[in-house]
């Protein structure tokens, strides 16, 4: 979806041939293109869904913390912006939080959801980020689209 958003606006843009674990190719690939922005999309939730994260957590922890903190690092050492597309699957409904109180969670509560594997690196992840000001974490829960992917809600008729 990013990459036709872009291609649609006419932004110039790079995709990443480097692997996000691996600092030097990530690094190598920063020095190269010289970009402005990064937009950092990777990351494993598994197949069929982030339940594969319980039985494969190596894989999950090398991607979905190291090779995230990998690129957020470079890009403060460079000092170039960071946006690390993530998951809302970190906060649960709480004694301060209720189904229909209005009451969010701000950029200073910490996650208080660790019921998988998955919400457990991305939780870790994020609490480590607050140390890199280059970088800004979106949260997105459950995104719909109206396509008719594997990977989405429901099935096509």
């Amino acid at each position: 979806m990013l990459i036709k958003i872009l291609e649609a606006s006419g932004k110039e843009f790079y995709l990443a041939e480097s692997r996000c674990e691996n600092r030097e190719s990530v690094a190598a690939e920063l020095m190269r293109i010289k970009p402005t922005h990064v937009l950092n999309a990777a990351g494993v939730t598994g197949m069929p869904n982030v339940d594969w994260c319980e039985t494969h957590q190596e894989q999950a922890l090398r991607s979905n913390v190291l090779g995230s903190m990998t690129v957020s690092d470079l890009c403060q050492e460079a000092k170039i912006h960071c946006t690390l597309f993530a998951t809302g699957c970190i906060f649960e409904y709480d004694e301060a939080h209720t189904v229909g109180s209005g009451i969010g969670f701000t950029e200073q509560d910490k996650p208080n959801f660790d019921g998988s594997f998955y919400s457990k690196t991305k939780g870790f992840l994020e609490e480590m980020l607050k140390s890199y000001k280059t970088t800004m974490v979106l949260r997105l829960r459950m995104p719909i689209s109206d396509d008719l992917a594997p990977r989405n809600f429901g099935e096509a008729p």
